[in-house]
């Protein structure tokens, strides 16, 4: 099964910015990474597989899906993925 999510150019931003402070950052950017759709500036939509969801889900757990300095847009996309996990 594959999960789908929807990052802005600026939600990758936030991501970038995030950087090493905190899992959701460079970890999540590792988890997504496809270079040339990464610094578009258009929306891009991954096909995320099962086993990197469920790493997505931990990082959604281990900072109990308040996922700081992230817009409460991006948050809630990244909690929405963690609770679509079956």
């Amino acid at each position: 099964m594959a999960y789908k999510l929807t990052l802005t150019a600026s939600e990758r931003s936030a991501m970038d910015w995030v950087g090493g402070r905190y899992a959701h950052g460079n970890d999540l950017f590792k988890l997504l990474l496809t270079n040339e759709q990464w610094e578009s500036h258009s929306d891009v939509t991954y096909q995320i597989p099962e086993h990197v969801a469920w790493q997505i889900g931990e990082m959604g757990r281990e900072c109990n899906y308040i996922w700081a300095c992230f817009s409460a847009n991006l948050a809630g996309k990244l909690t929405d993925l963690c609770f679509e996990i079956v």
